[in-house]
């Protein structure tokens, strides 16, 4: 049985026909109208809302957090400062991306990783060794993307703080309709846009102050049609529909490195030791088979235990995990191997 967003309350009477679909063992709406002409247009000239809680949701934290970041991803997570957010790929061991998404650092020692898939055992078998907490948050968190030229108006009538000093890839904490939220200025159509991390337990209010107040600025529910289209024409690279993770490829040749999705910009070979390590070659010191040679691969069968999370951390991300504990699955380990991060802008 397919599960529901926190949104679902909300989103499923404005469905007008039988256009679900299945996403990450959700249903969500492939379009609110009969077609997704409306919703496009939106995201264009005014303010379209996603609901994009499928995603899955992670959050990393203790004092190997940022190691056993930069040990999987291929940016350098060691650069990035707290409120900043970085888009990355990470790979297999020869090289060929598993899957892309984002980290946000929340905190001194708290991040947020998000994944079209399944992560958190690549990032258990990864943390072995690592004192560090890996807590599986996607159905704690709610997620909301409001994206258009609109969006950021809409936010500022809606929101306790201005959005407008918010910079690209930037994530901050605010409140909505009484609800702390985190906002970061990320999104995936290209335009001015935003998206919202919600406790699940105060989604229909923050769904309800926004469509609320983004009526007058014309805010529109948008399904996934609409989203598929603006990726497109962004450029934006999605799984499963432009590459395969290298995970569940049948075949090699279906298999690729970030370089052949034109991600070698989101590679930084100069910083520390990080999966893959097999591979040479190719432009900038690496190709189709890898990323470079004599990299470490961390990836490790590792002992898991469940155990409990509070998120009473320092940082942006204190606020949204305060009102419980989250069961978790982690690998919280004694020890002190030395990775240690490189340079790189974020």
């Amino acid at each position: 049985m397919l599960k529901t967003t926190p949104f679902h309350v909300r989103t499923a009477p404005l469905v007008l026909g039988a256009t679900w679909r299945r996403w990450a063992g959700h249903a969500v709406a492939s379009a609110y109208d009969w077609t997704h002409e409306r919703e496009y247009a939106a995201v264009r000239n005014a303010a379209a809302l996603f609901d994009v809680s499928p995603l899955h949701k992670y959050q990393i934290a203790g004092r190997d957090a940022v190691r056993l970041l930069d040990r999987l991803v291929t940016r350098d997570v060691s650069t990035a400062q707290i409120g900043q957010v970085l888009y990355t790929p990470w790979c297999d061991a020869q090289g060929k991306t598993i899957d892309d998404g984002t980290i946000s650092r929340l905190g001194e020692r708290q991040y947020r990783l998000t994944a079209a898939e399944p992560n958190l055992r690549w990032l258990q078998q990864n943390a072995f060794g690592m004192e560090v907490e890996i807590g599986e948050v996607s159905d704690a968190v709610g997620a909301l993307a409001l994206q258009g030229p609109l969006s950021r108006a809409v936010l500022d009538a809606v929101a306790e703080q201005p959005v407008d000093g918010l910079k690209y890839f930037r994530v901050m904490r605010n409140r909505i309709a009484g609800v702390e939220v985190q906002i970061s200025r990320t999104g995936y159509t290209g335009d001015l846009g935003y998206e919202l991390w919600i406790p699940a337990q105060g989604a229909i209010a923050v769904w309800d102050a926004l469509i609320g107040r983004g009526a007058d600025y014309g805010i529109t529910p948008a399904g996934i049609w609409a989203l598929d289209v603006v990726r497109i024409e962004a450029g934006l690279v999605m799984l499963e529909v432009d590459y395969q993770s290298s995970q569940h490829a049948m075949i090699e040749s279906q298999k690729s490195s970030p370089y052949e999705l034109s991600l070698d910009w989101a590679v930084r070979l100069d910083k520390s030791a990080f999966n893959p390590n097999n591979g040479s070659g190719g432009a900038s010191g690496a190709g189709a088979d890898g990323l470079g040679g004599g990299l470490y691969n961390g990836a490790v069968n590792a002992a898991v235990q469940s155990s409990t999370i509070s998120g009473n951390g320092s940082g942006l991300g204190g606020g949204i995990y305060n009102s419980g504990t989250v069961t978790v699955t982690n690998s919280t380990i004694g020890g002190n191997h030395g990775d240690t991060g490189g340079s790189g802008a974020g």
